[in-house]
């Protein structure tokens, strides 16, 4: 044992860490070992959950009080917990009112509303006695299959649910490329998140998950019009434009996409229409839409990532091993670069 003394370094060098253990061979008895041995700790961790669950039952009340009086104490993070799209529909029943000056640019559209992931970590962590786990369950040469489970240790109802994410994506002049692979763990990661989310809302009752967004879009609604307010000075609504501004830079979007789709210009925004930008961007920031589907531009071209070949010459095959005409090719026969 190393001593060190009031004045001076250890009697001797401490010894130089130790070499990271390997993990055995697939197959191997140590593997197997190992994997028993972790489905050992998960099984005890699972009866505590459970026994914990039993003894200290939830009380829905006081889940909502307690979560919208942290929504109280905390109103800025109000404007994280819910998104808003306005998406074009042919609808007539479910679009808003054509004569809406916010949106004339969008044409006939609807607003697809709902809570964030952020919403789902704020409540999940009040709700208590569940537990959520993702994971990839499918992976072919056109897709990745994610789920995502959601179990109450109460009440033993499970539920899950599955999102598909595409390994392909198409550029402007209509050649396919293969998704990069820091894209796809991207990818991965941001359903994971959706799928989780979804997954548990399906345990929350309702009627608290409606309560919490609506009290989260009310005082949303509030400090955005605390910051606008002209009483707190033309330098205080400046910087909360250039801050507007900023954040959504990341996606491509300035001032004139911006007031275009608010039909009027920047500086005149009002409250109402602050937060809707707000829900848009929770949308972007979460993955839930892309800055071209909900705002009046035009997408993007992609280009090709660097690590990809240029895509393959006419007659070439899709993807080896598939013909275009196959009715099994997964990408419904467009023609794709060579992977």
């Amino acid at each position: 044992m190393n001593r060190t003394t009031r004045n001076g370094p250890p009697d001797e060098d401490p010894p130089h860490p130790a070499e990271p253990d390997i993990l055995p061979p697939e197959g191997s008895n140590a593997m197997v070992s190992l994997m028993a041995g972790g489905a050992a700790i998960t099984k005890v961790e699972n009866e505590a959950m459970l026994q914990y669950a039993i003894q200290r039952p939830r009380d829905e009340r006081a889940v909502l009080e307690k979560a919208l009086a942290a929504l109280e104490q905390f109103p800025e993070f109000a404007e994280k917990m819910w998104y808003s799209i306005p998406y074009k529909t042919k609808d007539a029943s479910k679009a808003v009112a054509c004569d809406d000056p916010e949106h004339k640019s969008l044409g006939q559209h609807m607003h697809v509303e709902g809570l964030t992931i952020k919403a789902a970590q704020w409540l999940g962590r009040r709700f208590g006695n569940c537990a959520v786990r993702t994971t990839v369950i499918g992976e072919t040469d056109a897709s990745i299959t994610v789920e995502g489970v959601a179990v109450d240790y109460e009440t033993m109802f499970r539920w899950s649910t599955q999102g598909e994410i595409s390994k392909m994506f198409r550029t402007r002049d209509g050649r396919w490329f293969k998704m990069p692979e820091n894209q796809r763990r991207q990818a991965i990661a941001s359903e994971s998140s959706k799928q989780g989310r979804n997954a548990l809302f399906r345990l929350i009752p309702e009627p608290i998950l409606i309560a919490f967004w609506r009290r989260a879009v009310e005082l949303a609604d509030q400090v955005e019009e605390a910051r606008l307010n002209p009483k707190a000075g033309p330098k205080s609504r400046e910087q909360q434009i250039a801050n507007m501004l900023k954040a959504f830079a990341p996606y491509n979007v300035g001032r004139t996409v911006l007031e275009k789709f608010l039909g009027r210009p920047i500086e005149s925004i009002t409250a109402t229409q602050g937060v809707k930008l707000r829900g848009i961007l929770n949308a972007l920031e979460s993955g839930e839409a892309k800055a071209w589907e909900v705002l009046p531009m035009e997408k993007p071209e992609d280009p090709p990532p660097p690590d990809q070949p240029k895509a393959a010459a006419a007659g070439a095959p899709s993807i080896p091993g598939w013909d275009d005409a196959d009715p099994q090719n997964p990408l419904g026969g467009q023609r794709v670069g060579e992977p």
